[in-house]
């Protein structure tokens, strides 16, 4: 099972994940305990993640419908780490992708026009970093909208339901992306790069004369 939790704002859960393959939810609580729930529709975890109220949510749709079970005590799934490696960014960008249905119907991972429009949604994201420098703030700040459409900096705590926006977020869109395209074609994008960057290192000055 692969199921990262991802933390939610509850009083009672403290994170859920879910593996889209196996249609697994996971859900740890605060006293500590773990369950996973068994054969969860998609929509039912994303209406989960993203209710108004994660309890209610809860008691109302999973609660005394899905089979369960309790995991061990001590074997609760970890957090996201602070610090991702290529291949967890890849599997947890695809993982995020199929459970909210991108991958529903979709053609061979690998068909053209399929792949096209994907290559495009990665240009997408770096023309809204584009759009971040012509803004007003700094690309080193990170922010979020308030209700009034105001410019908030994000601060460091903030939940995982508040939207960060910012050029490094748009940035970060874009590796999303990227990485979740890697993983769905099964190539693993960590080992290419450094491939890359080692011939770089060989590379004349300014690649042969370059201006840009």
């Amino acid at each position: 099972m692969s199921a990262i939790p991802v933390p939610v704002q509850s009083s009672n859960i403290a994170s859920i994940g879910y593996d889209p393959d196996q249609q697994l939810l996971v859900i740890n609580f605060h006293n500590g305990g773990s369950y996973i729930y068994k054969d969860v529709p998609p929509d039912v975890h994303q209406g989960f993640y993203s209710a108004e109220s994660i309890g209610s949510y809860f008691h109302r749709r999973i609660k005394g419908v899905y089979e369960y079970e309790r995991l061990p005590d001590g074997t609760a799934l970890p957090e996201l780490p602070e610090a991702m490696t290529f291949k967890q960014i890849q599997e947890e960008a695809y993982r995020n992708a199929a459970a909210h249905g991108f991958y529903k119907d979709a053609p061979a991972a690998d068909d053209p026009i399929w792949l096209s429009n994907r290559l495009m949604l990665m240009v997408s994201e770096l023309a809204e970093a584009l759009e971040e420098i012509r803004g007003s703030m700094p690309v080193s700040i990170s922010y979020y909208l308030t209700e009034t459409g105001a410019r908030e900096c994000l601060p460091h705590d903030a939940p995982a339901t508040t939207k960060p926006e910012g050029f490094a977020s748009e940035l970060a869109d874009a590796i999303i992306r990227i990485a979740d395209c890697a993983e769905s074609l099964g190539l693993d994008l960590g080992a290419v790069v450094r491939q890359k960057m080692l011939y770089n290192r060989t590379r004349p000055h300014r690649h042969g004369g370059k201006s840009l």
